[in-house]
Order: structure tokens, then C-alpha cells, then sequence
């Protein structure tokens, strides 16, 4: 159910980051962001990996080169991502597209990717040594990009995107746009082209609240105490059983979707350990947020090496988690403090383990989705 995430030691050499620009002239402009997408709350980088096996019929290529050649077109269309954020008045934020480019890394580990097993799941500390990370929101490259080769001929290919610019599921459209680059040289354009359109998701002018959105009400901590705890990282894995178990506590005769059920399951488990101190300082009170990028395609984008063995969200952010495909069952990350992890680990066995004989009328506890 776990997955084991203990840390391997092998090393990364890193080669010193390099800007890669469009392939082609971009226009000089300034894009603005919708009031969506320049709140506080996304001004941080989305971190992505997938890792690759070697492939006999792509003897002699490099994924790096591969890689970097495919993006410099990409960008030729997905050019506000070789821009720069500016901010404007009321800290309004806009692309300055500078055209200045992404910031890529050429990296090699000593390792074998079978060595690494469960390691290549989320939550496993080796994954900063593939993720290079820059500091900051504005006036830095927007997508920070790392191709790290293994000694099998397997590689890692890790993103850090900046959320502001795009959420999961507009990087998996970029990503693609850069695997068809890579595998045809015929290809001129990506087959879906990008749309900005962001003044769409804008505020009125003036801005009008015509409802209530207790979401952004501000709500008191009373764990500021437990503000230096802190969190860690575990990867769950979902397996058919486990679903088919959790789905035994349905009430009878009630029907439900496999995000349904394990959403619920993880919100009750999280609900029970909330009265206990260990509630990380960023914790929105009375949630927890799950994003399905099951059906984004990060687990499907290749770039001539096959689809990924795994590939999807690098990790958890405290108290918000993604359901993520791998092999036959669904991952799921989860980041709290210590004490909270070893509680939710109980509530989650009971929740997949516990049987429950409903043919002879035994009612199990009610499960309720909160979304």
C-alpha cells in the first residue's frame, strides 16, 4: 500500500544551466495574467517528472539533444513561457515576452533506473538530485527544465513549472507539442495550437460580488504551535483489491466513481487525524485539496523512448494531493507532518483491509464525498 522511499545514494553530475530560446522570432509583448491566475496562492513552481527506459531503436540518440532541439521549437509557439513575470499596479501580474528563454540542465547519474524502484514514485527524497529548482517568481525563467541520463540508457526528464503560467494540464499540452517536434522532422506546427485568451477569466471592471465564497474567508490557525513541524512525504498505491475493499464500506446499493471513492476514503482518513497537533502552517482550514491529472497524458508523452515508466507529479504539498496513474492501479501522494502520516497510515489500512460481509446485511460506515 506504501511505498518504500528510503533514500539511495548515488550522485548527479549537473553541467552549468543554459538558456534555451524559440528556434524562431516571437513577438515582443506584454500578456497580462487573469485574476485567476496571479493570486497568491499559485505563485509557486509545479514540479513534474517522468522517467524513461532505454530503447534499442534509439541507440546512439541523446535525450538530451533530442529533448532540447524538440523545446526550442516548441517555444516558437508556447513563447510566453520564455518570458519573464513582471508586476504591474496592485501587484497585477504580466509576461514580458523577452523571448529570454527557459532555463535547461544536462545531468548523468551513476545509477541504473531498476535500481531505483519505488524511488521513482513521489515522495522520494533522490528527487531534488533530478528536479533543478530556481528560487523565485518574478523576473526568472518561467520552466525550469532538467534531462538527467542513467547508466542503462534510461533518463529522467523533470519540469518545474511556473504555476501562474500554467497548471498540469497546459504543461502536458506543451510537452506533447514538444514530443511531436522530436519524433518528425516534417512537422511544422504542433497538431493543438495555443490559446492565451486569459482576459476571459478576469475581473469586472468594477469588480462585482454578487455571492458569497467562504473558500476565501480567512480562518484562524489554532495550531500555530505546530508551525515548525515538519512534513514528510509517502506515496500510496492503489491497487484494484484496494479499491474494490474500500468500495465494501459504500452503503448498499449506492454507486459512486473511483475518484468518488478514493476521495472520500482519503478525506475521512485525513478528518480523523485532524484533532491531532501536526497541521502543516499552509494548511487551509477543514481541507484538503485532490487534483485528478490521471487524464492530463504525463504518463503517455513520448519523445521516441516510449511512454514513461512513471511519469506525472514529482511530489505532495502539505495537505494537497494528486491521483496519478502507474501500471495497473493509482498513486497517490500525501504530505503531512509525522505524527499526522502514522495516523493516516491506520485510518488508510482499516479503510483497504477491514472486510465487511454486506451479503449478510452488516451495514459498514457511511463514506460522503466532500467535493
Amino acid at each position: 500500500m506504501s511505498t518504500s522511499s528510503s533514500a539511495m545514494l548515488f550522485t548527479v553530475t549537473r553541467q552549468e544551466p543554459r538558456l534555451v530560446v524559440p528556434a524562431e522570432p516571437t513577438p515582443r509583448e506584454l500578456k497580462q495574467l487573469s485574476d485567476i491566475d496571479d493570486q497568491e496562492g499559485l505563485r509557486f513552481h509545479i514540479p513534474v517528472i517522468m522517467f524513461y527506459k532505454s530503447n534499442p531503436f534509439m541507440e546512439g540518440e541523446d535525450p538530451v539533444r533530442v529533448i532540447r532541439e524538440g523545446l526550442a521549437k516548441a517555444l516558437s509557439f508556447y513563447y510566453p513561457f520564455a518570458g519573464r513575470l513582471v508586476e504591474g499596479p496592485n501587484r497585477k501580474l504580466l509576461v514580458d515576452c523577452t523571448s529570454e528563454g527557459v532555463l535547461f540542465v544536462e545531468a548523468d547519474a551513476e545509477v541504473e533506473l531498476i535500481q531505483l524502484g519505488d524511488a521513482i514514485l513521489t515522495g522520494s527524497p533522490m528527487m531534488e538530485e533530478l528536479l533543478h529548482d530556481v528560487p523565485g517568481i518574478l523576473g526568472c525563467p518561467l520552466l525550469l527544465l532538467q534531462v538527467t541520463r542513467f547508466r542503462c540508457g534510461g533518463f529522467a526528464f523533470a519540469q518545474r513549472l511556473n504555476h501562474t503560467m500554467g497548471k498540469a494540464a497546459g504543461l502536458a499540452q506543451f510537452l506533447n507539442a514538444i514530443a511531436e517536434f522530436t519524433q518528425g522532422k516534417e512537422v511544422t506546427a504542433p497538431s493543438v495550437s495555443p490559446v492565451w485568451q486569459r482576459e476571459l477569466l478576469s475581473a469586472r471592471h468594477p469588480p462585482r460580488i454578487t455571492c458569497l465564497h467562504h473558500e476565501y474567508e480567512q480562518v484562524l490557525n489554532a495550531n500555530n504551535d505546530d508551525a515548525t513541524t515538519t512534513p514528510i512525504q509517502k506515496s500510496f498505491f492503489f491497487r484494484p483489491k484496494e479499491i474494490r475493499a474500500i468500495r465494501n464500506h459504500l452503503p448498499l446499493h449506492a454507486s459512486a466513481s473511483t475518484f468518488e471513492v478514493l476521495t472520500a476514503c482519503l478525506w475521512r482518513s485525513v478528518a480523523d487525524l485532524m484533532v491531532i497537533k501536526g497541521r502543516p502552517l499552509s494548511t487551509v482550514a477543514g481541507n484538503f485539496i485532490v487534483s485528478d491529472v490521471r487524464r492530463l497524458g504525463l504518463d503517455t508523452v513520448d519523445f521516441g523512448w516510449g511512454k514513461p515508466v512513471y511519469g506525472g507529479i514529482a511530489r505532495a504539498f502539505p495537505v494537497v494531493s494528486f491521483y496519478i496513474n502507474f501500471k495497473d492501479g493509482i498513486v497517490v501522494p500525501i504530505c503531512l507532518p509525522g505524527l499526522a502520516m502514522e495516523r493516516f497510515e491506520e485510518e488508510l489500512k482499516k479503510m483497504t483491509k477491514e472486510p465487511f460481509d454486506v451479503s449478510v446485511g452488516h451495514r459498514p460506515p457511511k463514506i460522503t464525498s466532500m467535493l
